[in-house]
């Protein structure tokens, strides 16, 4: 199973899905990861996401679709809507940084927390990635006219406008520079699909005991 989160990098970003992505990482924590009941969850919570946002939704609604399946108490999530885990906010515990213990108990970080908002945002077509901070994972979206916002996901998951003047190296392309961020006290900018395991490496490192590469 490393063998799969060492190759995500390699893969070409409109053929790699985070969903997949994700389960390769969970896998090396607990094996017994049940793969096909997370995925017929996901499939229900962005089927109840569409449900709410309508045919032809704009983005606003889709966002608002999403926040309202994770967030909001309803029949889309069985009356029982995710929330931050206040016992282990920083998900010291390797295990409920991963997806199955978040869609089990409902109490997530900032690591399970922003994967589901991903996962769902990108099945209703929504331009979105990772992005990070010193030991956070947030979301960044990216609207239909090309402005960035950032999304809180541990907080309800609304919009805030970009307005940090990252300097003169933040227009190289970060595919070309992924460690161009490293130890910078401000927020990156977003990430490409085949960065994800560098967004999540991190978070998991210690438990794993593996690196993506030799140094």
């Amino acid at each position: 199973m490393s063998s799969q989160v060492r190759e995500l990098p390699t893969v070409p970003d409109r053929q790699l899905d985070y969903t997949s992505a994700k389960l390769a990482f969970d896998r090396l924590i607990d094996p017994a990861v049940d793969e096909a009941a997370i995925r017929r969850e996901l499939d229900n919570l962005a089927a109840q996401a569409r449900a709410i946002a309508g045919p032809h939704a704009t983005d606003e609604a889709k966002l608002n679709a999403v926040r309202r399946v994770i967030y909001r108490t309803g029949t889309w999530n069985g009356q029982n809507p995710f929330s931050y885990d206040l016992a282990d906010p920083l998900g010291l515990n390797v295990n409920n940084k991963l997806l199955s213990t978040y869609l089990r108990t409902r109490r997530g970080n900032c690591v399970s927390m922003p994967t589901l908002f991903l996962i769902l945002a990108d099945r209703l077509g929504l331009n979105v990635s990772f992005a990070t901070a010193p030991l956070h994972m947030f979301i960044r979206y990216t609207d239909p006219q090309g402005r960035a916002f950032d999304i809180e996901t541990t907080s309800g998951a609304n919009l805030s406008k970009r307005v940090a003047i990252i300097g003169k190296r933040a227009t190289r392309a970060i595919s070309d520079e992924p460690k161009l961020w490293a130890g910078s006290p401000l927020p990156s900018p977003s990430f490409p699909r085949k960065l994800e395991s560098p967004c999540l490496c991190p978070h998991y490192r210690k438990a794993m005991r593996f690196r993506l590469s030799p140094e």
